[in-house]
């Protein structure tokens, strides 16, 4: 299986709902750790975000179906782990739309 690489178009991030440029590196952060996913302290740990922004992102990209939680945190102090949805891994390698941009793609322009 060939892999896409997650280059997220802007507009594709907005349209999806993602409106700040912290919340789009959450999202894309979370995108780029694959199926092992990644942790809330572990992703402040790596991005150097406090752990209640990244608790907000990461409530807003579940209320946007983006990402999901796979395992549960417990008692224990095991913390949970997150992964991008089929709609999430979509809206990141989604082609950007160039259309609008008629000679940005010509060579020797």
């Amino acid at each position: 299986m060939k892999t896409k690489p997650i280059i997220a178009d802007p507009l594709n991030l907005d349209r999806a709902g993602i409106t700040t440029v912290k919340l789009a590196a959450t999202f894309i952060h979370v995108g780029r750790c694959g199926l092992v996913g990644t942790t809330i302290p572990r992703m402040t740990r790596e991005m150097g975000i406090n752990a209640s922004t990244l608790c907000a992102h990461i409530n807003t990209l579940q209320e946007l179906k983006l990402i999901v939680a796979f395992s549960k945190s417990n008692s224990k102090g095991t913390a949970r782990h997150y992964c991008v949805t089929i709609k999430g891994c979509t809206v990141l390698t989604q082609q950007p739309d160039f259309s609008m941009f008629q000679g940005a793609m010509e060579v020797g322009v």
